[in-house]
């Protein structure tokens, strides 16, 4: 972990294995197997992968999630069972408890 450090590159050495080498820029660098980023929304490390077109610019979809605990009878009260209105679309996902996730 490279804490308040500022990327500034990386190089990919084929030769070593498929080893990383990242380079900052106050002039320090470090070789990696494995490059992880968790430097936020304007990634450095996501522009490096993905060059510099839209897919390495986060932007706002208009979606948005909001999750709650409710017992199933008042969150089955909650939804209607009709068809779907497409002035009110919604999408409902019910997880129950003890759920495992499947791939």
């Amino acid at each position: 972990m490279h804490a308040s450090k500022k990327l500034d590159r990386t190089d990919r050495n084929t030769d070593a294995g498929s080893s990383v080498k990242i380079y900052f820029t106050d002039g320090t660098t470090h070789e990696c197997d494995i490059l992880i980023s968790d430097d936020g929304i304007h990634s450095a490390v996501r522009k490096i992968i993905l060059g510099n077109g839209p897919a390495a610019s986060p932007r706002n979809t208009g979606m948005w999630l909001v999750m709650t605990l409710q017992p199933y009878a008042e969150a089955q009260a909650s939804t209607d069972n009709g068809l779907v209105n497409s002035e009110d679309a919604r999408e409902y996902s019910w997880i129950q408890a003890g759920a495992r996730a499947s791939s």
